[in-house]
């Protein structure tokens, strides 16, 4: 079965929750259902998807997360046009799928947004 993971960064708290409904069984509490439809709707949070991958260290890789790969570090994002998650340095190619474990992740896109600079 296909894990199911959401996770939200809410613009005001400057936080991250974490939305795992394998964990969570069928049945979800009703706080919970109700936390992750207003991280839906309200604009003050960004929904992020689990993509299903692991990165070397077996952490679950998601939506925003920044991954240091060979050739440098790749932002995670979903491609509408490939209709698949992608880790792309802007301007060049994106990560092999015969790559992806060897990525680690180093932060994600709110929390540690100095990682998609170049230092400059």
């Amino acid at each position: 079965m296909r894990e199911i993971k959401f996770r939200s960064w809410d613009k005001g708290a400057m936080r991250m929750t974490v939305y795992d409904f394998a964990a969570d069984s069928v049945i979800l509490s009703r706080l919970h259902v109700a936390m992750f439809a207003d991280a839906i709707r309200e604009p003050g949070f960004d929904l992020m998807q689990y993509t299903g991958l692991k990165d070397k260290n077996g952490k679950d890789i998601y939506e925003g997360d920044v991954v240091q790969g060979i050739h440098g570090k790749y932002p995670v994002a979903w491609n509408d046009e490939r209709a698949a998650f992608e880790a792309r340095i802007i301007g060049f190619a994106s990560i092999p799928s015969n790559q992806w474990k060897e990525v680690e992740i180093i932060g994600n896109i709110y929390e540690n947004p100095e990682l998609l600079t170049d230092g400059k």
